[in-house]
């Protein structure tokens, strides 16, 4: 914008006000030229003198008489407007400062998953996931056995502290993959409303048939609804610790056999443990071997080595695992090293 541009901006806002403002003078004659002024030609020889100039000429007449200026008032506008320019500038700038200085927070992207085996309360009713394990084959009555690859069995602590009965829809009760895919509970339970009496306090085993590659970082959905169902809204988020897509090893006495068909089993604790492996060799004695300690299992992978025996181990899911064991006994129970598979029921 040129300055002839701004200037004429500024008197239209100044006028816009209100203000009167006297017209733009015409423009100027051009200067005279620099330097001293040249004489007048003499005149000629014989020519009469140039007449005397009248004295008592008609003097110009006076300028119109002009509508009084106010230039305290024009000026007090133009300078009202050029400083409320420089306020709405410096807001600007200053915002615009702030919004590099702190950027914008990252939006939650939803509640906060409940840890494994911790306690949380919806509507009343105090949920705590005591166990997740997988399986492909569930040993309910009558059993039931995995169409999509295998199960995902949760047991549920549910109860009920007030002095009312209270609904709990098992179709609320949802496992969420990581992909986002939701699945209903299976075995016809999603069709189903427990009522919660005052002071109950239940376990619950609800299973969910998945795909194995959706196992993974599952998640358990517990939504809030109403009695009937028609209401529904977001709850609890729980883990189920399924970020190794294993689970809880179910324990009990694993059954199985050897390459060469010999007897295999061990015993699992609650909490992952192995505490004895035991086969039996060709000539009926039991080589048995029990640990001392514990022989935790980290990944899927467990190793036991005592006197007797060597073992070592890797999970698949919750119910079967594979692996070799290696004698180190007396002549009657050698068998040398071989390879064993064992398996136990999901309930």
């Amino acid at each position: 914008m040129t300055f002839a541009q701004a200037q004429a901006s500024v008197r239209i806002v100044i006028e816009s006000l209100g203000v009167k403002l006297a017209p733009e003078p015409p423009d100027a004659p051009p200067a005279p030229p620099l330097g001293p002024p040249e004489a007048p030609a003499p005149p000629e020889a014989g020519a009469p003198p140039p007449p005397e100039p009248e004295a008592a000429a008609a003097a110009a007449p006076p300028p119109p008489a002009h509508r009084l200026r106010r230039p305290g008032v024009a000026l007090t506008a133009a300078a009202i407007v050029a400083a409320a320019a420089i306020v709405v500038v410096a807001l600007i700038a200053f915002q615009a400062g702030e919004q590099q200085k702190s950027p914008r927070k990252p939006r939650r992207a939803g509640a906060a998953p409940i840890g494994y085996g911790r306690k949380a309360t919806l509507a009343g009713v105090s949920y705590q996931v005591d166990t997740a394990r997988i399986g492909d084959r569930a040993a309910f009555q009558p059993p039931i056995t995995s169409r999509r690859g295998t199960f995902v069995l949760v047991y549920l602590r549910v109860v009920n502290p007030t002095d009312r009965t209270l609904p709990l829809r098992f179709d609320a009760l949802r496992l969420q993959t990581r992909e986002g895919v939701v699945y209903e509970p299976t075995a016809n339970l999603a069709r189903f409303t427990l009522a919660l009496t005052k002071n109950a306090r239940q376990e619950l085993p609800v299973p969910y048939d998945v795909p194995r590659s959706s196992v993974r970082g599952a998640r358990l959905l517990v939504q809030r609804t109403s009695a009937s169902g028609a209401r529904r809204r977001s709850g609890l988020i729980l883990d189920l610790a399924l970020g190794d897509g294993l689970g809880e090893l179910m324990p009990g006495t694993w059954r199985g056999r050897t390459s060469q068909g010999l007897p295999f089993s061990m015993r699992i604790e609650k909490g992952d443990v192995v505490r004895s492996v035991t086969v039996r060799g060709r000539s009926g004695r039991e080589c048995t071997v029990r640990a001392r300690g514990a022989a935790f299992v980290e990944g899927g992978l467990f190793r036991m080595h005592t006197g007797a025996l060597s073992v070592d181990g890797r999970f698949s899911s919750s119910i079967d695992a594979s692996g070799a064991v290696t004698s180190a006994g007396s002549q009657r129970c050698a068998f040398g090293t071989l390879r064993w598979r064992a398996r136990t029921d999901l309930r």
